[in-house]
Order: C-alpha cells, then structure tokens, then sequence
C-alpha cells in the first residue's frame, strides 16, 4: 500500500490507482488497494469509486467480483451498467450480460 506521511489519499487518487491496477493487470495491488478503499468507506460514498472497481474486476475476467460490486452498489449508473455489460461482452459472454444484471 501506498504510504504517504501525515497525508490521505483522495478519490480521485483511488480512482486513478486503480485504472493502473487494471491497466498492468496487477491483481495483488488492486487488492490492496480494495481493502484502503473499504476501510476508509470510500466504496459507498463514491461512484466513481464502486465504477473503478467495477471497471477492475471485469478487465481482470473476475466477473463474480464484478457482479457482487454492481449489486452492492448504491446507485447504479449508466456508466456502471455500461462497464459490466461490455466486460461480458469482451470476454464472450455476449447473452450472458443482461442476463446475469437481473
């Protein structure tokens, strides 16, 4: 984990850590950086931030993580409705995806 003296890490720091996570396909970082996000209850404060880890889980091909984050989302978007269903379409999933978000 990142550590930063006497400072805290912002969403728009979260968000931006993660896409690199997804990005180098970094499953062990992203984890750890999954665990900050939930012990400083980032997850359901931000949207941005439940997108990004959305966005994680499906380029990772770990679509029962993704499915558990969209569901547990607050408020679902066009943008994380768009993110998983292009996941399973990427993957080849294609008429699994509106299936599996009901």
């Amino acid at each position: 984990m990142i550590q930063l003296v006497g400072n805290t890490l912002d969403v728009a720091t979260f968000v931006c850590i993660l896409k690199i996570c997804c990005n180098k396909r970094d499953s062990n970082k992203g984890q750890d950086i999954y665990v900050e996000i939930i012990k400083q209850g980032l997850k359901e404060r931000c949207d941005d931030v439940a997108n990004a880890l959305l966005e994680m889980y499906t380029k990772r091909d770990m679509f029962e993580e993704a499915k558990e984050e969209f569901d547990t989302m607050q408020h679902t978007s066009t943008t994380s409705w768009n993110m998983l269903n292009v996941g399973y379409s990427q993957h080849g999933n294609p008429k699994n995806d509106l299936k599996k978000c009901n």
